[in-house]
């Protein structure tokens, strides 16, 4: 009986205090900042866009690079062919 009693004390007391709160202008204010889109989510929202776009693109480039890799063909010339190459060149030339 006493814990009833106890109960409806309290929960009239903080009822008032909660209806007081929420009747204040300023928490009104700060519920429709917290609750409503403001400028700073909407820059968060657009930037998340932009980011799953750069996302997008970024895949498809690594595709793109992956088959560019799995068909292209090894080189003709190593760096050793290149090198010998360049010193016949040095003796052709200082033939002349």
């Amino acid at each position: 009986m006493m814990k009833k009693i106890k109960q409806i004390i309290i929960k009239w007391f903080f009822g008032d205090i909660f209806a007081e709160i929420k009747g204040n202008k300023e928490w009104k204010n700060i519920s429709n900042y917290v609750n409503k889109d403001n400028i700073l989510d909407l820059q968060m929202n657009a930037a998340r866009k932009q980011m799953s776009r750069h996302g997008k693109t970024m895949e498809e480039l690594e595709k793109t690079v992956a088959t560019l890799k799995k068909e292209s063909h090894p080189p003709i010339f190593s760096t050793k062919d290149k090198e010998d190459i360049l010193k016949r060149l040095i003796k052709i030339e200082k033939r002349r």
